[in-house]
């Protein structure tokens, strides 16, 4: 559990850089007196970084050990976060250039903590270990959210972005120190786990070890890279990250004020990391398809009452409201599912690219809706949601259609190249 908790801070961090993204928005798009278009790539600039960072991730995450990976990762993001916070004079082209980099430390974390943890747990707590990841994420909001806050509150608001943007140095120092005491994985498998043998009360893998040069992108593989794909996709297309990076500006223009926008998204970031704990407590119980199914239908009805309440700016609780039943169906269901689903798919030989090739997928398709949101909503403040309905509902039938049930299988066993089937841990 130790060791689960300190491979999972890369979400910590990950969580940060969300929520400080969130918080600074509007001192960015002021600063810079950006336009829709410059203002929506300013602040996909780290997602289009996070893109990359977990694709090369991908490819050398079964060539090096996790614990390295992860380390590298929070120097590079330390060292950029610290660089937009401490300097005097920002050029917008700075700004964007360590944003980028920024990016690219998070994608690093979201391949090898993933990774790294569903490699220590025992089967029968595998959604609940990996899910630890999620957690940090929703922790990390709420740090970031609460320090924006703060700061909004004491700061200047010409310098308060760069102090909000800087909050994830903090967490990846903290990790960066703490790495050291992770035990060390070497080639994927359990024997070579130092310190934790006695935790596995089985090993994760049924065959020999697997050269690492494996190609993920084969005819026997389609069905794997389709359900990851779908996933990551999917993962976006609820609209869970416009409505984080972009909840003040939304709340906004619903009628809200900056302040209040800022108090009420520490609320909404704590309810969610609540609903996170009690998704960990089902996802290794009811599956992960099942708590997909009730995520997908929750997420569906409150995109609608969202678009259908913007236009006439209604009570600010009404808004509040639909905001804490969305991301608490999120937060159930995508946000405790997509990071462990992703984790098991892919078999031995391909797990770190396969990772790879999933969290590239999530963040093109992330970094894609960031970019345009701002002229789409310029355009119309509520079409994308029913967009994002839409395709919440068409979900539920591709998980019916498609999906495997992961829940106490061997880590790549369901939908291994060759076909071997459904390899349950008894």
């Amino acid at each position: 559990m130790a060791a689960a908790f300190v491979g999972s801070l890369g979400g910590l961090v990950f969580g940060c850089d969300l929520g400080a993204l969130s918080a600074a928005t509007a001192g960015l798009r002021a600063f810079f007196n950006l336009s829709p278009w410059a203002f929506g790539f300013t602040v996909s600039a780290s997602v289009w970084g996070t893109v990359g960072g977990s694709a090369f991730a991908g490819r050398f995450a079964d060539k090096i050990d996790r614990r390295s990976l992860i380390a590298s990762c929070s120097v590079l993001y330390a060292l950029a976060a610290i660089a937009i916070m401490s300097s005097a004079s920002l050029g917008w082209l700075f700004v964007v250039g360590m944003r980028i980099v920024c990016g690219i430390a998070v994608g690093g974390f979201t391949v090898g903590c993933p990774l790294y943890l569903s490699e220590i747990a025992p089967a029968k707590m595998r959604g609940r270990v990996v899910g630890f990841f999620q957690v940090q994420v929703g922790a990390g909001v709420i740090a970031a959210f609460s320090g924006g806050a703060l700061i909004a509150h004491t700061a200047a608001a010409s310098a308060a972005w760069r102090w909000i943007l800087g909050l994830g140095a903090l967490p990846a120092v903290a990790l960066l120190v703490l790495v050291r005491f992770m035990p060390q994985i070497e080639h994927n498998f359990s024997s070579n786990i130092i310190g934790l043998k006695p935790l596995l009360a089985e090993p994760p893998f049924h065959c020999r070890p697997p050269a690492i040069d494996q190609k993920l992108f084969r005819r026997r593989n389609t069905r794997l890279i389709l359900v990851a794909t779908s996933i990551a996709v999917f993962n976006q297309l609820s609209g869970v990250n416009i409505l984080l990076v972009y909840i003040l500006e939304i709340l906004a223009s619903a009628g809200m004020s900056l302040s209040l926008g800022h108090t009420y998204t520490v609320l909404i970031s704590f309810l969610s990391l609540f609903t996170t704990l009690a998704g960990m407590a089902f996802v290794d119980r009811l599956g992960r398809k099942p708590l997909l199914y009730i995520g997908s239908a929750g997420m569906a009805g409150c995109l609608l009452m969202l678009a259908v309440a913007i236009p006439h700016h209604l009570v600010s609780l009404v808004y509040v409201s639909i905001l804490v039943a969305y991301n608490a169906f999120f937060a159930f269901s995508q946000g405790t599912v997509v990071w462990v689903y992703l984790s098991e798919l892919f078999p031995p030989g391909l797990r770190g690219v396969g990772q790879g090739y999933g969290s590239s997928v999530h963040w093109v398709a992330n970094a894609v809706l960031i970019s345009i949101f701002p002229s789409v909503q310029h355009a119309s403040n509520v079409r994308i949601f029913y967009i994002f309905a839409l395709m919440m509902a068409f979900q539920i039938v591709v998980i019916w259609l498609w999906y495997p049930e992961t829940k106490g299988t061997a880590l790549g066993s369901v939908l291994a190249a060759g076909g071997e089937g459904d390899h349950r841990l008894r």
